[in-house]
């Protein structure tokens, strides 16, 4: 199975403070019959948005992954560590 991951930051409902929040989003990659790559693709499926420890309101940037688990940087250098398998921080 293929999962793509995306880290940025998303808008909140309107009137709840803050107006940003840090995010992940992870999507399962769903391959057509005649798909060999995720890049070849229908479309991706959500599989969750998870949000890091704290009160995150700037986009995080991924910075590398080992197996499972991917570095995540916020704007300050902290280094959080994501894995994906677990859907935890």
């Amino acid at each position: 199975m293929w999962y793509e991951v995306y880290a940025g930051s998303k808008m909140s409902p309107e009137g709840d403070e803050p107006l940003l929040r840090s995010a992940l989003r992870v999507y399962r990659a769903v391959l057509n019959e005649h798909a060999n790559t995720p890049a070849e693709q229908e479309y991706p499926l959500l599989e969750g948005e998870y949000s890091p420890p704290g009160a995150g309101t700037k986009p995080l940037t991924i910075t590398a992954y080992s197996g499972d688990v991917l570095t995540v940087e916020t704007s300050t250098g902290e280094a959080l560590f994501f894995n994906v398998a677990t859907r935890s921080f």
